[in-house]
């Protein structure tokens, strides 16, 4: 790999946020509101598979040291919940 050092100033404009970045800041949102005795239910954007989600609720958790868990309910919906120091995930 190769760099140059510029000015901030002689580059370009940095986007407002990078592709998938709002996912990520809901992720966050989610996982902020999350505490040991609830459970968020989660409806996927219509263009975003359960499977998705999930891997993206867990990246996002574990980048900030979180452990959660995270399951498909029979009504399609995802379920996220927070994980006690001794619990692991239970998955799909």
């Amino acid at each position: 790999m190769r760099f140059t050092l510029i000015d901030e100033a002689d580059a370009p404009p940095q986007p407002a946020l990078l592709p998938g970045g709002k996912r990520r800041l809901e992720v966050n949102e989610l996982l902020d509101a999350l505490t040991p005795d609830v459970v968020a239910r989660v409806a996927p954007a219509k263009e975003e598979k359960l499977m998705g989600a999930r891997g993206l609720v867990f990246e996002v958790a574990a980048s900030r040291g979180i452990r959660v868990d995270a399951w498909e309910g029979e009504d399609g919906l995802l379920y996220v919940r927070l994980l006690g120091e001794d619990e692991h995930p239970t998955g799909l």
